[in-house]
């Protein structure tokens, strides 16, 4: 059985003196492609110090929008914690691989993708950590 991964797709830019990659996120890119899909932003932690639009290696933190009817407007935001990307350049090439690990509320997960320095533009796909069973793989006990 294949299971469809979250998707992220968005831009680096330098907003207010600080790192941020912000964009669209979808449960998979099936919905990303029919336009399921939602606000995401991440805000580098480390000292970037600088004027150049460049992705670090590093904690982020932030956020997604969650559609939730109850909620006013129609979403609710999602905070995302301990998120650490690490780039690296791809042999011959101008892209960079990235992985990335992170937890909410849903729980951890891992985040891998590609990065594109000449645009600044980022995709990665975020894959959940199976829940650990304690119970026997037939779900009886003794």
């Amino acid at each position: 059985m294949v299971t469809e991964k979250p998707i992220l797709r968005g831009l680096f830019k330098i907003s207010e003196g600080r790192l941020v990659w912000s964009g669209k996120w979808a449960m998979s890119s099936q919905k990303f492609k029919e336009g399921e899909k939602s606000k995401f932003k991440f805000i580098f932690t480390g000292d970037f110090g600088g004027d150049k639009v460049e992705a670090k290696d590093g904690v982020y933190k932030g956020y997604f929008l969650l559609k939730d009817a109850s909620a006013d407007g129609g979403y609710t935001k999602v905070p995302e914690k301990k998120v650490k990307l690490k780039f690296v350049k791809i042999d011959d090439a101008e892209m960079f691989e990235v992985e990335g690990t992170g937890s909410n509320k849903f729980g951890e997960f891992k985040l891998q993708g590609k990065y594109d320095p000449k645009s600044n533009k980022m995709a990665l796909e975020k894959e959940y950590k199976q829940a650990e069973d304690d119970e026997d793989e037939d779900g009886g006990g003794i």
